[in-house]
């Protein structure tokens, strides 16, 4: 198996990056306007995990564990549950640019705290699933 888009070992750092970037706006998410530049920093982190859990990447892992019945189900759950993360994820930006109104900017703490939990339960999927599936280092 080549998995040449994830490790473990480049996944437990982007898993670090993204747990240190959440924090981050949760200590500003309730100054909006801070909370709203430390969001796109955030992205940044986001963009590359999602990069690096490519369609290919997932192609890769059904085929190599095609025999693995179990095993071959829980990545397609991974796969399509990150598809789901990604469009919460777009919904959240696309709700709260730089330029929104006050009522939105009242709904951001919520918002932002329901998305945080949803990537943090997503982050204790992987450690759990689909760290195990991948090679040690790259």
């Amino acid at each position: 198996m080549n998995t040449c888009f994830l490790s473990r070992a480049v996944l437990i750092s982007i898993h670090q990056a993204l747990s240190q970037r959440i924090r981050c706006v949760l200590k500003e998410v309730r100054a909006y306007g801070q909370a709203v530049i430390l969001l796109k920093k955030l992205e940044e982190v986001l963009l590359i995990y999602f990069e690096r859990q490519s369609l290919d990447f997932y192609y890769e892992l059904k085929d190599h564990y095609a025999s693995q019945c179990e095993t071959g189900k829980m990545v397609v759950f991974l796969q399509e549950d990150l598809e789901d993360l990604k469009v919460v994820f777009l919904e959240l930006v696309e709700k709260y640019q730089e330029h929104t109104n006050p009522i939105r900017m009242r709904n951001f703490p919520k918002d932002f705290l329901d998305f945080s939990s949803r990537l943090k339960d997503r982050m204790a999927l992987e450690y759990e699933y689909l760290m195990p599936l991948l090679p040690e280092k790259k």
